[in-house]
């Protein structure tokens, strides 16, 4: 349901209340896509709770291993959309994103790269690791997935 209203842009106050209550009850029934589609749903929908943020990520960190590209990019770009900062259970989703580079496809690499470049942390080997497979794939990229690549590089 939170993915739905993030994808209408519905925004109610007492929906998203209840809907943040009811995530963080069952927050440990979660899977990767789950809670990258959560916190997702917080970015686009402007919810900065921050007991529900951190459970996310704290959650995350258990299933870090079974996050493919698209949950680890969706998770990252949220984290700076939503303001917030690098932590300490950054570190793992910068890992495994290293792990899996070749995984990631245009918009997944450009998103990453733009959430750092927002977040204004760089982080070397991921950098390396994300401009190798951007040269390996360019001829896939739309023009928004290069303008935003782009820019992160700067």
């Amino acid at each position: 349901l939170s993915w739905a209203c993030s994808k209408l842009m519905y925004v109610d106050s007492e929906l998203t209340d209840t809907l943040t209550k009811a995530c963080i009850e069952h927050m440990h029934e979660f899977q990767p896509a789950n809670l990258a589609n959560v916190i997702w749903s917080c970015a686009k929908l402007s919810n900065k709770s921050e007991t529900l943020i951190d459970g996310l990520c704290g959650r995350s960190m258990g299933l870090i291993e079974e996050f493919n590209a698209q949950n680890l990019a969706n998770t990252i770009w949220s984290i700076a959309t939503l303001g917030f900062t690098i932590t300490d259970k950054m570190e793992a989703f910068i890992e495994q994103s290293v792990l899996k580079i070749s995984e990631f496809g245009p918009q997944s690499l450009a998103n990453t790269s733009w959430a750092f470049a927002k977040m204004e942390q760089k982080f070397d080997e991921l950098m390396a690791a994300i401009s190798g497979e951007v040269q390996l794939k360019v001829d896939e990229f739309e023009t928004q997935n290069l303008s935003n690549t782009a820019w992160a590089f700067a």
